[in-house]
């Protein structure tokens, strides 16, 4: 300091140690001593925030707040120390509302409103302020499937389509709309046409690895067109490797083929990357049944158990039979 005392970064890594060290007014005395710089005070704020000192954190935010032309980061922040610290969740929602629709920081804020709202079961609100965030920037796709897959959660499918279709018609042979409207007609248990919006995908986007990927496990699942889904299935994993879902789906047609041990080979490594999904393990009990290893298949449908699976009586009814 005394070299550069107008260097943020040795302020704040004095700062952090003093932090680790648990002499926590030290550190935060340190802070309001360092650079009278809005920049400076909300890095030394994140400090705080981090190590759970929220109300050092928003005093030093809302020092922040007083120097003109500070960035709305500092809403952010107050939001988040709002909601973690004071478990005040309206003063949270307050404070990131206040962040301008045309701010860089506006689509993780909305995202942060959201997940608060929906927490905290206010459906409605939830699903004004999504509106409200696609109306504010309807040339960018991404708020309309946020919208979307907000009403789909909460199982208004008929409105989330008709908020695809809007999309659709806004945003021609967009595979994300595609995606996204396969996916509500897979929750609102209209399979065929999901699948055959999934299948529209592959026209306007022959390597989008999720749709590839829904197409083949279908397939796999169905036990039909097995040649077709596996080929799907290999692209799909050329194009996003050592994905969980993708190797199980692999696995899965693999099994279905009776490749057994090309089947055990996909599994492993898919439970070795995703280990709180219910439908691997339930695939992995299957696969290790079928290759002779039946002490990993009961410990896997045991595990699946656990996790809660929707198919919970037919992995029992496995287990009773193993």
């Amino acid at each position: 300091l005394d070299i550069n005392s107008e260097n943020p970064a040795i302020w704040l890594r004095l700062v952090q140690l003093n932090l680790k060290l648990n002499q926590v007014q030290t550190a935060l005395s340190i802070a309001e001593q360092g650079p009278e710089d809005a920049n400076f005070l909300l890095n030394a704020a994140t400090l705080f925030m981090d190590d759970k000192y929220f109300k050092e954190a928003e005093h030093l935010l809302l020092l922040a707040q007083g120097i003109p032309d500070v960035s709305d980061d500092v809403y952010y922040f107050l939001g988040v120390v709002a909601y973690r610290g004071d478990k005040d969740w309206q003063k949270a929602v307050g404070k990131l509302a206040q962040i301008s629709a045309d701010s860089p920081n506006f689509e993780r804020a909305t995202q942060l409103r959201l997940r608060i709202l929906i927490e905290e079961k206010r459906v409605n609100e939830a699903l004004d302020v999504a509106h409200a965030a696609r109306l504010s920037h309807s040339e960018d796709v991404k708020y309309w499937i946020m919208e979307a897959m907000l009403q789909a959660s909460f199982e208004r499918y008929v409105d989330a389509l008709e908020t695809l279709n809007q999309a659709s018609a806004a945003f021609r042979d967009n595979a994300e709309v595609l995606f996204a409207k396969g996916t509500v007609l897979e929750q609102a248990g209209r399979s065929s046409e999901a699948m055959a919006a999934m299948e529209e995908i592959l026209r306007v986007d022959p390597h989008h690895a999720h749709a590839l990927n829904y197409i083949g496990y279908t397939l796999a699942d169905q036990n039909r067109e097995l040649p077709r889904a596996l080929s799907l299935l290999e692209q799909a994993d050329k194009q996003l490797p050592d994905n969980p879902q993708i190797l199980d789906s692999l696995a899965w047609v693999h099994y279905r083929l009776k490749n057994f041990q090309e089947a055990w080979k996909f599994i492993t490594r898919a439970v070795e990357l995703e280990r709180a999904e219910p439908v691997i393990w339930d695939h992995y009990g299957d696969i290790a049944k079928a290759v002779g290893r039946k002490q990993d298949a009961r410990k896997a449908w045991l595990r699946a158990l656990e996790l809660t699976p929707p198919n919970a009586a037919d992995i029992e009814a496995k287990l009773n039979k193993l």
